[in-house]
């Protein structure tokens, strides 16, 4: 039984995972952490909205909208990569 020990670290984890895939990583692990801030944007300013102007509202509720699904894409791709990554590492 001659078999090679190898110490899983952050490097030998950075060697073994392509640089493009490290760095979609960061990047979604940074936009998926938005959901606190989205939530404290929208409980703070929903003293602020004048319901009398559709158009205000509307655009506010999009724009909410878009933020959430934006976070909450981003948090579904950084799960999925981050199983892809166990996989490919073989971990």
């Amino acid at each position: 039984m001659n078999e090679k020990k190898i110490q899983i670290n952050l490097r030998w984890v950075l060697s073994v995972l392509p640089v493009r895939f490290t760095i979609a990583i960061i990047v979604l692990s940074i936009t998926s952490s938005f959901e606190g801030v989205i939530n404290g944007y929208v409980m703070g300013q929903m003293t602020n909205i004048a319901f009398n102007n559709f158009a205000g509202v509307g655009t506010f509720v999009l724009l909410v909208l878009a933020a959430y699904l934006i976070t909450y894409v981003s948090a579904y791709l950084f799960w999925f990569s981050i199983n892809s990554c166990v996989n490919g590492c073989e971990i």
